[in-house]
């Protein structure tokens, strides 16, 4: 592939079959996913790395890449990975549940969460893994609405595990009463019973989205499912019924205003997008690879550069 005086683009898309051929001596990292192409990741952090070098000259050899991998070969990947060096990886859909039997659990919120989102390579011919998608909505949150996820009940609108991080990440920072609703029974129940092994003492309540009872007091709403990503969606929930003091946080990130935060702001609620999220969980990330300081603001505004143009 190259070496550190010829480095791979950091804008293409990698496959199994460049991994094989890798040659950068460089410190690696990289996202990868089925399918990757649109991750803003990339953009993000190499836009650190090159700020953080100012500091420190030694992170001028840094660089992120993204890898589209299919889940039938993750195995062989990071085992590929690990073997050409790459020191630090962020996995994306569909590889977070995957690849939970190939790594070694760097945090306990991995097991809770049943999902692993960063790897850090260690000396023992394996990657470490941890969860920064929790912490990652916690701060977004915070930094948003300038207020906590233990203010007020939490309504987490999807099962899947997006929806699963972000319950454990609510639950672990105590709040008073977690709704969860979702399109089918069966993952709703999955996961109600999941939550309620490890919270058996906090008030847990799981509805079909089609028989939620009407919530009239203030509440936080999290939107954790694919709804509003197209502009003939539909709103998952009817907002009209909400108190003007609930606030919204939809996980998606593009469209940067979908279907349920237009619908919620015609109804006077306070509303973010996913990017916040998106930012804070890959800073955590980073900071994981390189134990220092990162530059938000400047993850930030390479975000919506990318984003917007």
């Amino acid at each position: 592939m190259s070496n550190l005086t010829n480095k791979p683009s950091t804008e293409k898309t990698y496959t199994l079959n460049d991994l094989r051929d890798w040659e950068f001596s460089g410190t690696s990292l990289a996202v990868i996913g089925y399918p990757v192409g649109h991750s803003l990741s990339p953009s993000m952090h190499n836009a650190a790395l090159k700020e953080m070098e100012k500091e420190d000259p030694a992170f001028c050899n840094w660089s992120y890449f993204k890898f589209e991998i299919h889940p039938d070969t993750l195995k062989e990947s990071l085992s590929l990975f690990y073997e050409k060096g790459f020191y630090g990886l962020n996995l994306t859909i569909p590889h977070k549940i995957i690849a939970l039997n190939l790594v070694e659990y760097g945090d306990s919120l991995v097991s809770k969460m049943g999902a692993v989102n960063t790897l850090r390579i260690t000396d023992f011919g394996k990657y470490q893994g941890f969860n920064t998608d929790g912490y990652g909505l916690s701060k977004a949150w915070k930094t948003h609405f300038k207020s906590y996820l233990s203010d007020f009940p939490v309504l987490l609108l999807g099962s899947g595990g997006a929806a699963r991080a972000a319950a454990i990440q609510i639950l672990s920072e105590g709040c008073p009463k977690l709704v969860i609703a979702n399109r089918t029974k069966k993952a709703l129940e999955g996961l109600a019973k999941h939550l309620e092994d490890y919270f058996p003492s906090q008030d847990i309540l799981s509805y079909l989205l089609s028989d939620l009872p009407p919530l009239e007091e203030p509440i936080h709403i999290i939107q954790a499912t694919s709804l509003g990503l197209k502009p003939e969606d539909q709103p998952i929930i009817d907002f009209t019924y909400f108190h003007s003091k609930c606030k919204l946080l939809d996980m998606i990130y593009k469209p940067t205003k979908t279907t349920n935060i237009k619908a919620a702001q015609n109804c006077g609620l306070q509303t973010t997008n996913g990017l916040s999220m998106l930012l804070y969980q890959g800073a955590k990330a980073l900071e994981i690879w390189t134990q220092k300081t990162v530059p938000i603001e400047t993850m930030k505004l390479a975000l919506l550069s990318k984003l917007y143009n």
